[in-house]
């Protein structure tokens, strides 16, 4: 158990390392997962194959169609029509032995998926997706358009978390499929007995097509990424905070990851607010999703303050080594003193991230491990789909407060709990949700 928990982390950290109604955004099954013009549906045929596989070409033609369809609402520096695709890595991860969210009961069954990381190349840098190379889950892990920084030993080890929910997400799909594949296979065994024409086992790329027909995208904007902020935590989003930290090439200490969610809360409703005299002008701070050292000197000046003010209303404890912590709830006493509101601290509930992302508010999402380290962020959007087999497939996309690298669509499960004995996830999740003006 030991050596695959070291093979599984040291994987993710290559993953990480190597990235340079009004209508729901749905996914539709069509065909009520049933194959047109065949009697069997697509995971009965899948029950009949021997490999699994899928092809770097078909993985690739995932990622495309899943890409396009969800560009246009995404606040993405890439243009997708001058996207270069490539796989850069394929990982085999071992189905069975993968840590789980809830405790789980000794398996002592065997077998491997196939997960492609896909480069996706642009012309303002670079970013990349987990595509699963398997039939009995093909589907996209993790979208994130925009890599755009090394990260530092704290980012990659929160983002190697989320990126094993989301891996988690897609090993529990297959494994159900596991879970059923007999049943499934004496099913489609029994109905080809009974055709009068009997049909072939369908071969990767017409499974794949059917796969691609079977799912399509329902646009809407209403639910699609509604931040347009890409802020940061050092310069100059900093730039009124203590010099004491004399090995930091500006000397300040980071803004802190709390203080930057809050930020781009506040930025999003733009409330009435008015720090030293002057009011804040957020039409100004959001011209352009990001502020930098060519940004206007006024625009600097504003955002700077915004953070110093933000810290120090909730008492952010700064450190030159350490990063700067906020506390839990911290949100809520800072929208409380800018005329705005969000509910109190709860377990990550996916229903509730729902329920308020539908009335367009936005939700406060942490991460802390038992030392208190970790990260907070904003949700500001989600992705809702059917598989094949009408089991939803669900992805939140996370602004992470690292000036817009990371920023992307997770899977998760919906059923995904942290509560309870045996997880084995190095964080607890929480999150405020309903962020809005009073």
């Amino acid at each position: 158990m030991k050596q695959f928990k070291y093979y599984f982390w040291s994987t993710l950290a290559v993953i990480i390392l190597q990235g340079c109604t009004k209508n729901d955004f749905v996914i539709n099954n069509k065909e009520d997962g049933v194959l047109v013009n065949k009697e069997l549906s697509y995971y009965e045929r899948v029950s009949l194959l021997d490999n699994y596989t899928i092809s770097e070409s078909k993985a690739l033609d995932l990622l495309k169609n899943f890409q396009s369809s969800i560009s246009a609402g995404l606040n993405s520096r890439s243009n997708p029509s001058n996207t270069v695709f490539n796989v850069i890595d394929r990982y085999n991860i071992p189905l069975y032995s993968q840590s789980q969210t809830r405790s789980k009961k000794n398996e002592s069954k065997s077998g491997n998926t196939l997960i492609y990381k896909i480069q996706m190349q642009h012309d303002n840098g670079c970013g990349y997706a987990l595509v699963a190379g398997d039939l009995r889950g093909a589907n996209i892990i993790a979208y994130i358009p925009d890599t755009i920084e090394a990260l530092t030993n704290e980012r990659t080890d929160f983002k190697r978390e989320l990126l094993n929910i989301s891996i988690n997400a897609n090993l529990n799909r297959i494994k159900r499929f596991e879970n059923i594949k007999d049943s499934l296979r004496k099913s489609a065994k029994n109905k080809e007995s009974k055709m009068t024409t009997r049909s072939s086992i369908a071969y990767e790329e017409e499974l794949l097509d059917f796969y691609e027909s079977a799912i399509s995208c329902e646009k809407s904007t209403d639910y699609l990424p509604l931040s347009t902020t890409a802020w940061d935590q050092g310069s100059p989003y900093n730039c009124k905070l203590a010099q004491d930290c004399p090995t930091k090439s500006d000397g300040r200490y980071a803004a802190g990851c709390g203080v930057v969610a809050i930020a781009q809360a506040m930025a999003y409703y733009e409330p009435s607010l008015i720090i030293n005299g002057t009011p804040i002008n957020w039409k100004e701070l959001k011209r352009t999703n990001k502020i930098n050292s060519s940004s206007p000197k006024t625009v600097k000046n504003q955002v700077g303050y915004l953070m110093k003010w933000i810290g120090e209303k909730v008492g952010a404890i700064y450190t030159c080594n350490d990063g700067t912590s906020t506390k839990h709830n911290s949100i809520v006493t800072a929208l409380n003193l800018a005329g705005m509101k969000c509910d109190n601290r709860m377990v990550w509930n996916w229903n509730t991230i729902y329920q308020s992302l539908k009335q367009k508010k936005l939700v406060h999402a942490d991460a802390r491990t038992d030392n208190n380290e970790g990260h907070a962020w904003i949700i500001d959007g989600f992705l809702i789909g059917k598989m094949p087999d009408s089991t939803d497939l669900v992805y939140v996309h996370n602004n992470m407060g690292w000036g817009g690298s990371d920023n992307g669509y997770y899977e998760i499960e919906p059923e995904m709990s942290f509560e309870g004995g045996g997880h084995t996830l190095k964080y607890k999740f929480g999150i405020n949700p309903h962020i809005a003006k009073k």
